[in-house]
C-alpha cells in the first residue's frame, strides 16, 4: 500500500503494497478463538475464521456479500480521509462506512471488530514527532473512536508496513510497534490497544509480517504481482475461488509456511476483479480447491475495496 492514490484501473491503493497483515494483532485481537494453525479449519466447506477488511479512495463503502456461511468473525480497517471526520480524497464520512461494514456483517450474523488505519495524505498527518508516540497513537485513537460512530469500540491500531506518509522521520511500523509494544497504548475504552501490520504483496512467506498476505487478484495489470495465469481473469466467483487455490497449490515458493498468510480478493478496482456478489462463492470454490498443507497455514482470508 505503498501510498493511498487513487487506483489507475485497478488496486494502486493497495497493490504495491497492501496486504498481509500483522506484527502482533490483527489476528491477536481477534484470533485468541481462531488460530493461524489451521485449527479453525474443521473442512474445506467451512467458514473462514476471520475476515479482514480495509478499504481504499476507490471504493471506501463495503459492498461485499455476506452469509454466515463466510466468516466465523469480521476486523475492519476503513481509513477516513481527512480530519475531524470529514470525508476526502475519494473516501467516505468514517462513521458511515463503518456503520455500512456494521450492517452487512450483522445481517449475515457476523461478529465485527473495529481497527484504526491512520491517515496518509489529504490532512496533517496524525503523528508530528517520532518523540511520544504512545501519546500520539492514544490521541489518534481517541480522535478516530469520535468519527466512528456511536457504540463503536475501537479496538486495535493498523499500521502499513509501506506507507511512509504517516508522519515525519521515525515515525513507521517498527517505531509504532515498539510504542504499542506491552500495553504502551492504552484504548479509549480502556485497556491495551492492539497492533497489527499490513505488509506488501507477495509477502505470503516472509518472516518480517506475522500474518503475511498475498494480493491474489492484481492481474493482467501488474505482471510482478500477479497470482492468476495472465491474460484471462476467471469471470465468476467460482472461477475466482478455484484460480486462486489453483495457483497457490502449484506454487510452493509463494505459498505459505507458516500458519499466518492472508491470501486478498480484490474488489472493483483490482487488476482482476470479483464481483461483490460472487464472494459466498468464491469462499467456497477456494476452500474445496486448495489443498489441505494450504488451508492448514492460512490464518484467514481478506478483502480489498
Amino acid at each position: 500500500m505503498a501510498t493511498m492514490r487513487r487506483r489507475r484501473s485497478g488496486v494502486q491503493v493497495l497493490v504495491r503494497g497492501a496486504v498481509g497483515f500483522l506484527l502482533i494483532g490483527w489476528l491477536g485481537a481477534c484470533g485468541s478463538e481462531s488460530s493461524g494453525s489451521g485449527d479453525g479449519f474443521y473442512g474445506n466447506s467451512d467458514p473462514w475464521p476471520v475476515l479482514y477488511w480495509t478499504n481504499s479512495n476507490s471504493a471506501s463503502e463495503f459492498e461485499w456479500t455476506l452469509t454466515a456461511a463466510v466468516a466465523d468473525r469480521g476486523v475492519i480497517a476503513p481509513m477516513n480521509g481527512l480530519a475531524n471526520c470529514d470525508a476526502g480524497g475519494g473516501f467516505a464520512k468514517l462513521s458511515d462506512t463503518v456503520s455500512g461494514a456494521q450492517a452487512a456483517f450483522g445481517a449475515a450474523g457476523i461478529p465485527l471488530e473495529v481497527w484504526m488505519r491512520p491517515r496518509n495524505y489529504g490532512s496533517p498527518p496524525q503523528f508530528s514527532s517520532a518523540i511520544g508516540l504512545a501519546q500520539q497513537a492514544e490521541a489518534a485513537l481517541s480522535e478516530f473512536q469520535g468519527c466512528a460512530g456511536n457504540g463503536v469500540s475501537v479496538k486495535g491500531f493498523l499500521c502499513v508496513h509501506e506507507d511512509t506518509d504517516i508522519g515525519p522521520a521515525g515515525v513507521n511500523c517498527d517505531s509504532l510497534q515498539t510504542a504499542f509494544s506491552g500495553g504502551g497504548v492504552t484504548l479509549p475504552s480502556g485497556g491495551a490497544a492492539a497492533f497489527g501490520v499490513l505488509g506488501a504483496p507477495g509477502k505470503m512467506n516472509t518472516p518480517d509480517v506475522t500474518v503475511a498476505g498475498g494480493e491474489l487478484y492484481e492481474c493482467p495489470a501488474d505482471p510482478d504481482f500477479c497470482y492468476f495465469e495472465p491474460p484471462t481473469c476467471p469471470t465468476d466467483g467460482a472461477s475466482y475461488g478455484r484460480a486462486m487455490a489453483a495457483w497457490l497449490n502449484a506454487n510452493a515458493d509463494k505459498a505459505p509456511a507458516s500458519g499466518t498468510a492472508t491470501p486478498f480478493f480484490g474488489g472493483s478496482s483490482a487488476g482482476c476483479p470479483l464481483d461483490h456478489n460472487a464472494l459466498p462463492a468464491a469462499v467456497k470454490a477456494f476452500r474445496e480447491t486448495a489443498t489441505p498443507a494450504i488451508l492448514s497455514n492460512l490464518a484467514g482470508l481478506g478483502l480489498w475495496s
